[in-house]
C-alpha cells in the first residue's frame, strides 16, 4: 500500500470554515507504532507540533503508519525516532508532512488557512534540529544559554526596579534596560559563560538551515511554549532567545502576535522578505496566521485555489489588495530589487518580487561578509518618505486594476515632473564595510546599526584578535575594507563632480539670505533630506551635531583636500594607475581614507618608524640610565608609542561614514532642469520623474508603448514639498 491509500482511508470532511475544520494527528501507540487519526479541531485532544526543516526531498526513508509504509525525509525519520525516546509513554503530535496530504493541493490550501489555529492550540512546539549539523558540545552550549538567561533575568529585574521602568515606560527605556541587562549578565560571575568553544558551537547551531525557513516565524510566534530538541538534549526557546538577542540578529520579533493588534500583512512581508520558503507562494501564505482577520482575506479568490494559482498571480493579487486597502503608495518602494538580483520577468513592475531570499545574497568569501543591510533600509526608507509631500499632500484615489495584453495594469493618477539627463554609478552591497562571517569570544552588545558597521575603527581587541584567533578572514579584513572603502569613495568623488558641474539647480535663498551650495545639495539628496539624518544617523549616537549635513560637507571637503595633496595618490595619477589599474588605485584611496583624516602621508610614516626605533632603544636603555633619567625615558617611550599608534591605527569614526549605506543600490542623477536626485540603480538617462497623486515621494518611470513601467522610488532635491505638483496636470497613468 502507498501513502495515497493511507489518506484515502483518512479523508477529511468538507471544509466549511475554521470553526468546523478537522485535522489529522499522529499518535505513538503503546506498541511503539505510529497511528494517524482524524479529529475535529475544536475538540481535538492535547497535542504538540513539530517545527523542523524538511531537508532533501529525494533522500527518504520508510516508516510504518497505520500499517502503511510511507516515505519521509531522512531528517523527519530521525526526528520520529528521537520522539520515541523523548516521550517513552507516548505522544500525540502534529507534523505537516504527515498530517497533510501533500499531493492534494485543495487540502493543502485548506490546512494553510487554519495554520494559525493549529499552532496556537498546540500544547508545545518542538523545534527539531538536524543531528548531523550539531556541534559535539551541544550539551555545554545549551547549559551556557540557561545560565546566561538566568543571569539576564535576575539583572533585568534588578535594573527595572532601580530604574523605575514600568509597562507604561517608552520603548527607549526598555531598550536601555535590555542593553544594561545584557552587559551585566555577560560580566556577572567569575568564569566566562561563552568561551570560544561554546560560542563556535552555538553559532553552528544558528547556522542550521532550519532558521532560514519563513514558516518558523508563524510557528514560533503562535506557540504557547516552545523548546529545542537536539540529539537527546533540549533547551527552552525563551532561554535560546536571550542568546539570539545578544547576537543582535533582531530575533525580538518573536513575540506572541494575535488579535486585532497584530502586525499588518504589509509590515510582515517587508520584515521577513529575506526568509526562505521552498514554495515562493509561502512567502505570503506563511504569514497569514499572524495578521488580523481582515488581512487574511487579502489573498482573495477561492481558498481552495491558493496553490493552484501561479506565483505571479499570488503576488499581484496581494499587492493590489494592499494598495486598495491602505491607499499607501509607499508600498511601491519595495518593488525595487537589489542590484545583484533580477526580478521575475513576468511580474508587473508595480508588484514586489517577494520570491528572492537570503540564499540569493552574495556569498561570503574568505570568511568575510557584507551582512544584510537591506533589513534596516526596507523599513527606514518608506518611513522617511512619509514626512514629505511631493504630490502636495493630495489623497490617493482608489487604484484600479485592468487586464491588458501586457498583463495586469495598475491605474493611478499622476503627472511627470522632469527627466533624467545624467545618472552616475550606483553604490552597491560589495562597496559596504566587510565583517567576519562569525566570531569567537563574547560579541559585544550594541545596537543593530553602529559605527563599526560603517567605519574601519579598530579597538585593541580587534588588533589583537588575529594573534589569538588566527584566520584568513581576520588577516584580510583591513585590505578588503580598504579596497571597498576606496571603491565607495571613488563613487562619492564622481557624485561630487556631477553636483559641482555647471547648471546644478539650487533652492532659492532663505529668509536670512542663506543658500545651499552644490555639495550641501548633494548630501541632502544622498541622505533623503535632512529628515533622513534622524532615521539613519541619530540612532547611532547620543550627541549628533546641530547640523549633520553641514558637518558631512565639512568633512568631505577636508577629505578631498587631503586626497588632492596626497603624494602617493598624485603619483598613481601621474603614472595612469587610476585608469589602467583601478583596483590598485581604489586600494590606495581606501587606505588614505582610513588614516590621518584622509591622507596616508609618506613623511609622517617615516617619522612614525623613527619613533618606533626610538621607543625600542629607550626601552632597552631604561635599565642602564641613571635612576633620575628614567621618568624622562618613560615619557619619550609613551610619546613615541602614541605617535606610532596614530599612524597605523584607523582613524575615529566620521559622520561621513554614515552616508556609505544610505544610498545603497541608488545613484546620484541630475534632471534636465538641473535638480539633483537619488535614483534607483536601474534608472537610465531618459527615464522620467512621476508624481503620483497621494504619494509622499516621487518615482522614476520608463515610458513604454502602452503606458509606463515603474523603475523605483527616488528623492529629488527641491521637489519633495509639492513644489512641482500641479493638480490640473494630473492624468491617468497605466503602470504595467
Amino acid at each position: 500500500m502507498t501513502s495515497q491509500t493511507l489518506y484515502a482511508n483518512l479523508s477529511l470532511p468538507p471544509f466549511r470554515g475554521t470553526d468546523d475544520a478537522s485535522i489529522r494527528l499522529l499518535a505513538l501507540d503503546a506498541d511503539r507504532s505510529w497511528r494517524l487519526n482524524n479529529t475535529p479541531l475544536a475538540t481535538c485532544p492535547t497535542y504538540k507540533a513539530l517545527s523542523y526543516h524538511w531537508g532533501d526531498a529525494n533522500d527518504t526513508l520508510p516508516i510504518s503508519c497505520n500499517g502503511v509504509e510511507i516515505q519521509v525525509t531522512r531528517n523527519l525519520h530521525t526526528a520520529l525516532d528521537q520522539l520515541k525516546s523523548t516521550f517513552p509513554n507516548g505522544v500525540t503530535i502534529w507534523i505537516d508532512a504527515l498530517c497533510i496530504n501533500q499531493r492534494d493541493k485543495v487540502e493543502q490550501a485548506q490546512q494553510v488557512a487554519i495554520m494559525h489555529d493549529i499552532y496556537s492550540r498546540a500544547q508545545e512546539v518542538l523545534i527539531w534540529l538536524e543531528p548531523s549539523l550539531l556541534p559535539e558540545n551541544i550539551d555545554k552550549c545549551f547549559a551556557a544559554c540557561r545560565l546566561y538567561a538566568l543571569r539576564w533575568t535576575l539583572a533585568g529585574h534588578r535594573i527595572k526596579s532601580r530604574g523605575g521602568v514600568t509597562d507604561d515606560s517608552p520603548d527607549v527605556a526598555w531598550d536601555m534596560l535590555q542593553a544594561m541587562a545584557i552587559r551585566v549578565a555577560l560580566r556577572n560571575g567569575d568564569k566566562e559563560i561563552f568561551t570560544p568553544g561554546i560560542m563556535d558551537g552555538l553559532l553552528k547551531v544558528f547556522r542550521q538551515p532550519y532558521w532560514s525557513r519563513v514558516w518558523i516565524i508563524q510557528e514560533l510566534c503562535l506557540a504557547k511554549k516552545a523548546r529545542i530538541l537536539a540529539d537527546g538534549h533540549w533547551l527552552s526557546w525563551t532561554d535560546f532567545k536571550h542568546f539570539l538577542l545578544m547576537l543582535e540578529h533582531c530575533m525580538n520579533i518573536f513575540h506572541h502576535y494575535g488579535g486585532q493588534g497584530g502586525p499588518s500583512l504589509a509590515q510582515l512581508l517587508v520584515q521577513f522578505r529575506w526568509s526562505q520558503a521552498s514554495n515562493p507562494r509561502d512567502k505570503v501564505y506563511s504569514l497569514l496566521g499572524l495578521v488580523p482577520p481582515q488581512d487574511r482575506a487579502l489573498v482573495g479568490g477561492d481558498p481552495d485555489d491558493l496553490y493552484k494559482i501561479s506565483t505571479t498571480e499570488c503576488y499581484t493579487r496581494v499587492m493590489f489588495a494592499l494598495l486598495r486597502q491602505t491607499r499607501d503608495l509607499t508600498l511601491l518602494v519595495h518593488c525595487l530589487a537589489p542590484a545583484f538580483l533580477t526580478r521575475q520577468r513576468d511580474l508587473p513592475s508595480w508588484v514586489p518580487d517577494w520570491g528572492y531570499d537570503a540564499s540569493k545574497l552574495p556569498p561570503s568569501r574568505f570568511g568575510l561578509t557584507s551582512g544584510v543591510p537591506y533589513h534596516r533600509l526596507g523599513d527606514t526608507r518608506p518611513e522617511i518618505y512619509r514626512g514629505y509631500r511631493a504630490s502636495g499632500g493630495s489623497e490617493c484615489p482608489a487604484p484600479i486594476l485592468r487586464d491588458g495584453p501586457s498583463g495586469p495594469t495598475l491605474v493611478l493618477h499622476g503627472m511627470t515632473a522632469g527627466r533624467i539627463a545624467t545618472a552616475s554609478r550606483a553604490l552597491e552591497i560589495h562597496h559596504q564595510y566587510a565583517r567576519l562571517e562569525h566570531s569567537k569570544g563574547i560579541p559585544e552588545p550594541r545596537p543593530p546599526g553602529s559605527w563599526n558597521e560603517f567605519s574601519g575603527e579598530a579597538s585593541g581587541r580587534f588588533l589583537r584578535s588575529p594573534l589569538f584567533y588566527p584566520s584568513l578572514g581576520r588577516y584580510l579584513m583591513w585590505p578588503v575594507n580598504a579596497y571597498r572603502k576606496g571603491t565607495a569613495l571613488s563613487i562619492f568623488l564622481q557624485w561630487a563632480r556631477l553636483a559641482e558641474s555647471h547648471g546644478t539647480w539650487l533652492e532659492p535663498p532663505g529668509p536670512q539670505g542663506e543658500r545651499d551650495d552644490e555639495l550641501t545639495a548633494m548630501f541632502i539628496t544622498l541622505m533623503n533630506g535632512r529628515r533622513g539624518c534622524d532615521f539613519y544617523v541619530h540612532p547611532l549616537t547620543d550627541r549628533p551635531p546641530s547640523d549633520l549635513i553641514a558637518e558631512m560637507v565639512r568633512e568631505f571637503r577636508a577629505l578631498r583636500n587631503a586626497l588632492r595633496w596626497n603624494p602617493l595618490l598624485r603619483l598613481t595619477g601621474f603614472l595612469g594607475i587610476d585608469r589602467h589599474l583601478p583596483s590598485v588605485y581604489w586600494f590606495i584611496l581606501g587606505s588614505s581614507y582610513d588614516h590621518h583624516k584622509g591622507a596616508l602621508h609618506i613623511f609622517p610614516s617615516l617619522v612614525a618608524a623613527m619613533q618606533l626605533f626610538l621607543a625600542l632603544g629607550l626601552s632597552y636603555a631604561y635599565f642602564t640610565v641613571p635612576e633620575w633619567l628614567r621618568p624622562f625615558s618613560l615619557f619619550w617611550m609613551a610619546l613615541a608609542t602614541y605617535g606610532n599608534w596614530n599612524v597605523f591605527v584607523p582613524a575615529k569614526p566620521r559622520w561621513l561614514d554614515a552616508v556609505l549605506i544610505t544610498p545603497l543600490d541608488y545613484a546620484l542623477a541630475r534632471l534636465d532642469d538641473g535638480r539633483l536626485a537619488l535614483v534607483p540603480h536601474s534608472a537610465l538617462p531618459g527615464n522620467e520623474i512621476a508624481l503620483l497623486k497621494g504619494s509622499p515621494c516621487p518615482f522614476v518611470v520608463q515610458r513604454v508603448e502602452k503606458g509606463w513601467k515603474l523603475v523605483g522610488d527616488c528623492y529629488v532635491y527641491g521637489m519633495m514639498e509639492g513644489e512641482m505638483w500641479r493638480e490640473e496636470e494630473g492624468e491617468e497613468m497605466d503602470i504595467l
